[in-house]
Order: structure tokens, then sequence, then C-alpha cells
């Protein structure tokens, strides 16, 4: 098997390369700069909001069978809101496409309890239930907590228009 890491670079896609490595999964990492610890990720650097990409999406999922999106500007502090929406939503749908173009049917998408607004909202409310699941209504109202509620709506729009198991 052979997965595809974006963000291969960052806490998160570290942690997820060095375990998918572990169990003898073929790893090819996309980011903006090498991870501390390339090992034998098969390295790719990328700006996946850059609409022209030295390397096209469709020759970087070439061979993959499943995709790790792990690339997202985290928190709030670190972008503007266009940043933001641009790497969290719009890349985002732009590697899906690619992906269902590609024929790459498995995508696993970061998101986090902000997808419904909670930690970063600028405007308190209260959690209608816990544990919170799927179903939970969403109050987002700040840049970083509506790109992780669209990046779920993105999720769900391939997996009902492209069969992409997400």
């Amino acid at each position: 098997m052979r997965v595809l890491v974006t963000g291969c670079a960052g806490r998160l896609g570290s942690a997820a390369c060095a375990d998918l490595l572990s169990h003898g999964i073929a790893v090819r990492g996309l980011d903006l700069h090498p991870p501390a610890q390339v090992g034998d990720i098969e390295f790719h650097s990328c700006d996946l909001t850059a609409l022209t990409a030295s390397e096209s999406l469709a020759a970087l999922l070439e061979g993959i069978d499943a995709v790790l999106h792990l690339a997202a500007i985290p928190v709030p502090r670190l972008g503007t809101p266009p940043d933001i929406f641009d790497l969290n939503c719009a890349a985002t749908f732009r590697l899906f496409q690619a992906c269902a173009d590609a024929g790459v049917g498995h995508v696993v998408a970061a998101s986090s309890i902000n997808a419904i607004g909670y930690y970063f909202g600028r405007l308190p409310f209260e959690l209608d239930y816990l544990p919170v699941d799927e179903a939970h209504p969403g109050t987002t109202s700040d840049p970083y907590s509506f790109s992780k509620q669209i990046t779920e709506q993105i999720a769900d729009y391939f997996a009902r228009t492209s069969g992409i198991a997400c």
C-alpha cells in the first residue's frame, strides 16, 4: 500500500508518517519544506494553494492507494482569514477533485471540534450534548472553525458524488 500524506512535515504529519512507515506502508509526503526526519518518505515540496504547482497533483497521485490530508493552517493565529480559506478549504477541494479524477478512493482529512465552532469561536455557545458527534449543530464564528466545517462538507460532497470513502 502507498499513502500520500499532505502536511508531512507538521507535528501530526510527522507522527503519522512515522506510524505508517513502522507498519510497512510506503509514504509519499507533501509539504512546503522537508520534514526533519525524511527517512524512507518519498518527499515532494508542494504548495497546495498554488494554481501552478511545480508538480501536478495528478502526477503526485500516481500509484497512490489512499491520501491522509493533514496540510492546513492549524490555528487561527497562524494565518489571515484568506490564507486559512485558501489552504484549508480551496486546496482541500482541489485535492479531493484530483483524487476523484485519479481514482483514489480513500481520503482521510483532519478535522476537529472546531468544525462546530466551539474552541476558537468569537461568539460563545453551549454544546447541545456530549459526546459531540457529526450531527451536532455547527455555530462557527471564526475563519478557522469555518474552514473545518467546510472541509467536512467537501469530504461529504466527494463521498456522495465520487464514492470516495472519507
